[in-house]
């Protein structure tokens, strides 16, 4: 619902004082909330056994390369005079990140 509202407020051009507050609040909880999942995914990376997060790892990084492979491509195919390697690379690393690690945020900590 927020991105909707954002989206509608800056393709409409609104310059309403409480608009812009509310597309510069929203932008900053998107960043904070990906800084915590991140975060959280480290954290709790730690509480995995060695050989559960090499193979996770090895899953990451060849969902990383096969996407970033495809989306050249298709980037290539598609818009060859827009092509730009860092939003290829950040969008494979995105993608590859949320399906290898989704679960990983998750977990409940072992009580001792």
């Amino acid at each position: 619902l927020g991105t909707l509202i954002s989206l509608v407020i800056v393709y409409k051009d609104i310059d309403h004082p409480f608009a812009i507050k509310f597309v510069i609040g929203y932008v900053i909880l998107i960043f904070l909330s990906l800084l915590y999942i991140a975060f959280m995914t480290l954290f709790n990376l730690k509480t995995l056994d060695k050989v559960n997060v090499g193979k996770r790892l090895l899953k990451f990084l060849a969902y990383f390369i096969a996407f970033g492979i495809l989306n050249y491509l298709l980037g290539y195919i598609f818009r060859p005079e827009k092509l730009d390697l860092l939003r290829v690379c950040s969008t494979s690393f995105g993608i590859s990140f949320g399906l290898t690690f989704y679960d990983i945020m998750f977990l409940k900590r072992k009580k001792s």
